[in-house]
This record gives C-alpha cells, sequence and structure tokens, in this order.
C-alpha cells in the first residue's frame, strides 16, 4: 500500500535533510523527480501543490476508497482488551481515508457497549482526534469504576441475603 502523500513528501523531505539538501526549490524539484510521470505535476512550485496534486490522483482516490472498504470491516470488540491496537489502527484509516473520525467511531461501537454511550454524551467536546482518543481511553477508566462499584454494592448486598431450604 503506499502511503498518504503528505507522509510521503514528510519521507522524502526527511532524505533530503539527511543528504544535505536543504534547499526548498531542490526539495521540491527532488520530489518532483520521483512521481511517476503519468502524473503531472511540472506546474506544482510548493509542497502544498505537489500533494494536492497527488490527491485529485485517481490512484490516491482508489487507494482512499481501499482503505474506506478496511475501516468498514473494522469492528470494536469491547470484551477485548487491546483497545490500543485497534484505536491505532481505527485512527490510520480515517487519516488516510481523510475522513470524518468521530463519525466512523461511533459506528464500529456496538451502541450497547459503554463506549458508546460515553463517546455520543461526550460528542461536542470532542474537537480533535486527539480528544476522541482520549474519551476513548477515559470510557475505559469510566466503566472499570462503574464496573467497581457495582461489584461492592452487589458483594454487600449478597452477605445479607439468607438462603432458606
Amino acid at each position: 500500500m503506499k502511503p498518504h502523500p503528505e507522509v510521503w513528501l514528510n519521507k522524502i523531505k526527511l532524505y533530503c535533510y539527511k543528504n544535505q539538501i536543504t534547499k526548498k526549490e531542490d526539495i521540491i524539484e527532488f520530489c518532483k523527480s520521483m512521481i511517476h510521470p503519468s502524473i503531472n505535476v511540472s506546474k506544482a512550485n510548493t509542497f502544498e501543490e505537489i500533494s494536492n496534486t497527488l490527491k485529485n490522483d485517481i490512484f490516491f482516490i482508489s487507494f482512499k476508497h481501499s482503505v474506506k472498504t478496511k475501516l468498514q470491516k473494522l469492528k470494536f470488540d469491547p470484551k477485548d482488551k487491546n483497545y490500543v491496537q485497534f484505536i491505532n489502527i481505527f485512527r490510520e484509516y480515517c487519516y488516510e481515508a481523510e475522513i470524518n473520525v468521530e463519525e466512523q467511531l461511533l459506528e464500529k461501537l456496538p451502541e450497547d457497549s459503554f463506549q458508546y454511550y460515553f463517546i455520543n454524551n461526550n460528542l461536542e467536546k470532542i474537537n480533535s482526534l486527539n480528544d476522541l482518543i482520549i474519551y476513548f481511553n477515559q470510557s475505559f477508566l469510566e466503566q472499570t469504576k462503574i464496573d467497581s462499584l457495582w461489584f461492592m454494592y452487589y458483594s454487600k448486598t449478597c452477605r445479607n441475603w439468607k438462603i432458606f431450604n
């Protein structure tokens, strides 16, 4: 899978700096020389113009569609304790497909999960991907607190029960 155009440009810039190519114009020309001739970047004079040209190319559009398909197949299981791996894959797919993260996460969460409830109730406070991840992580902490309280309540209640034969 090819990287996102912005990721690719950053890798090229890093390569150039490591090899003492530091003039912006030289880096731009190097970037343009690394792009397949079927993509016309001859009029691009900035990194943003190169990025936009690459993003508008049919191959990147197809790439985004393939990532969206992967995202649609991605499912979150609240019982799986490895939610960090899920959120990393989710974040990568959303970035690569250039889509709205908040809406997508709610679609991935089961509606009866505490995470869905918690994020949905805090949606107006979520303004970025980082906020979303913070609230996602916080939902697990809140769920643990609730589970602990429930366990304590249940334990106290059960001690007071008498069993009759």
